[in-house]
């Protein structure tokens, strides 16, 4: 009977959480109250049309920091109360997007993933470029928000190969990958530069999101190229679209797969972090023969004969 009552009392105790999670899934809560707290730097300072730009155009200044969106207000923090009720470890479905019905788990970083209101723009972009067939290569996989889009839309004739070198974003791609079922795609605990083996690198417990490679890295991670993956003993089918954010090495991910680029011409969708990165980036795929769409911290490159 005592064992009768207690699992009894559990289960009142997790109605209330139960409730909430459905109530959020079933409504347009999260989804019309999100957006105005997940809005980037980059994300905001795209939707004013200042940094837009194509190869050739004039190179517009980015904003300053007093420029950018305004802090949440205290009404705003007060709204977003019940998202904090939901553990981290709950199981819920994307509400909106590309990936809407998708099984997400809340603790692996924003509400946005779920809430569907993640680089909106960008994500729609690059589904657009992904189609039936194609193989993708997901450098910088972080938790997986674009390696299940990409699964989704190159089809069972598809692959993706997500390469993700932290321990913690790992966990929650494979877990991603395995609640959606996900059969064609291949994840690979790798960072991705110019050169095969191991290289330091450094997390950051606030954010898991801004690992990276650095010099003063406290872990130790294995390192591919992406011409390795290609030409090596791996041998992957060769990359259509590439999206890399890596936090500082595009640059080297771009040398690493200076072969795949002359070959292959994939559509390249890229994070820059730094303006000089930007520019030795913007140089780099120009002197290979690329199309450049720019904007304030990211770039999207097709092969000059595509467009």
């Amino acid at each position: 009977m005592a064992a009768l009552r207690k699992a009894r009392a559990a289960r009142e105790r997790s109605l209330p959480i139960q409730f909430l999670v459905r109530r959020l899934e079933d409504s347009r809560f999260v989804c019309n109250l999100l957006p105005s707290f997940n809005v980037s730097a980059a994300q905001w300072y795209s939707s004013t049309n200042l940094a837009m730009r194509v190869h050739g155009e004039k190179t517009t200044r980015p904003p300053s920091y007093s420029a950018l969106p305004p802090a949440r207000s205290l009404l705003h923090k007060i709204l977003r109360w019940p998202l904090l009720l939901i553990p981290a470890e709950a199981e819920v479905r994307i509400l909106r997007g590309p990936l809407r019905g998708k099984k997400w788990i809340v603790g692996a970083g924003p509400h946005a993933y779920w809430a569907g209101t993640y680089e909106v723009d960008r994500l729609r972009e690059f589904a657009a470029a992904a189609t039936p067939g194609s193989a993708i290569y997901d450098v910088g996989a972080h938790v997986g928000i674009y390696s299940l889009l990409a699964s989704m839309r190159v089809g069972p004739s598809g692959m993706v190969y997500a390469f993700e070198p932290q321990e913690r974003n790992l966990a929650y791609l494979h877990r991603h990958i395995t609640l959606n079922h996900v059969q064609n795609c291949v994840i690979l605990p790798s960072a991705v530069c110019n050169s095969e083996g191991t290289r330091r690198f450094s997390a950051t417990p606030w954010d898991f999101s801004m690992g990276r490679l650095s010099p003063e890295g406290e872990i130790l991670v294995p390192s591919t190229s992406i011409d390795n993956c290609v030409y090596g003993e791996k041998r992957f089918r060769p990359p259509n679209i590439l999206k890399i954010d890596v936090e500082g090495a595009e640059l080297e991910a771009l040398e690493g797969a200076s072969r795949a680029l002359a070959e292959f011409h994939p559509t390249i969708f890229l994070e820059i972090h730094g303006t000089e990165l930007h520019a030795l980036c913007r140089a780099f795929l120009i002197a290979k023969g690329y199309l450049l769409e720019e904007a304030y911290a990211r770039m999207t490159a097709t092969w000059r004969s595509a467009s």
